[in-house]
């Protein structure tokens, strides 16, 4: 354990904390659609993925460790977006832009060594019906 007048805490309890807060709380804040124009009258969908500030999206760096990092891996109808790898926001050719999205997201970091129950992992879901 951790003697309470000191900030830090020993290895195990860092990882339970992280576990605990974690199953409590989405990773994925919100996943909005929106349309924007390139230019002239072509058209592109776009997908905006929020995610909780850890990792690289932490306001300051004094707090958490500097080996955070989210994985983030897009599907369009149950296949891969390979060039939208670790990328929060999507941008698509209206025309192609319809069909079912869905978004896996992995939060890494040194000090959770097991994660049995998923907590640090979050999948979303999303339909583009129509085009812009």
């Amino acid at each position: 354990m951790r003697i309470v007048t000191t900030p830090n805490f020993c290895k195990v309890c860092l990882e339970g904390l992280w576990l605990s807060l974690l199953k409590r709380i989405d990773l994925i804040d919100g996943l909005t659609e929106s349309c924007i124009r390139n230019t002239g009258t072509q058209w592109s969908k776009a997908l905006n993925l929020d995610l909780i500030a850890l990792a690289h999206l932490r306001e300051t760096d004094s707090f958490g460790p500097s080996n955070e990092a989210y994985s983030i891996t897009w599907k369009k109808d149950g296949k891969v977006l390979d060039i939208f790898q670790d990328q929060t926001y999507i941008s698509l050719p209206d025309t192609e832009a319809v069909g079912k999205y869905s978004v896996h997201v992995q939060f890494h970091t040194d000090e959770v060594r097991l994660d049995r129950e998923g907590y640090l992992t979050s999948e979303r879901e999303y339909e583009i019906t129509s085009s812009c």
